[in-house]
């Protein structure tokens, strides 16, 4: 787990690099403004194999309580993941997305704008 000192040192470590401007860019409406103006991220995991163990929702009706409450607490991007990006992590079927990571995002957004970032497996092609 992260300690204050563990983010010291990483400040210390990074500080040349803290202040450095990035590229700012629009999605539909919205410009993102990261440098004058933060983005919250909220995330939501599907795999249990994820080791952001916080986020890991094991059903989509925890999956919806968790964006929910995200979105409540001003996320700007909600990330869903339906599985780990761990080398080791068992690898979701179409099948398994479709019913079990798809159901979730419209209760979560909740006629709200906020932005989902949904990553799927690199083979499907999408």
């Amino acid at each position: 787990m992260l300690t204050i000192e563990h983010l010291y040192e990483i400040n210390e470590q990074y500080k040349d690099s803290l202040n450095v401007k990035v590229e700012e860019f629009t999605i539909g409406n919205k410009h993102l403004n990261f440098n004058y103006q933060k983005a919250i991220l909220g995330v939501v995991n599907l795999s249990s194999d994820s080791w952001y163990r916080e986020s890991v929702c094991l059903s989509s009706e925890q999956a919806i309580r968790r964006g929910i409450m995200l979105t409540a607490q001003g996320a700007d991007f909600v990330d869903i993941g339906a599985e780990s990006t761990l080398p080791h992590a068992e690898r979701i079927s179409e099948k398994l997305f479709d019913t079990e990571f798809c159901p979730p995002i419209p209760p979560i957004l909740g006629g709200k704008r906020i932005y989902l970032l949904v990553k799927v497996p690199q083979n499907w092609g999408i």
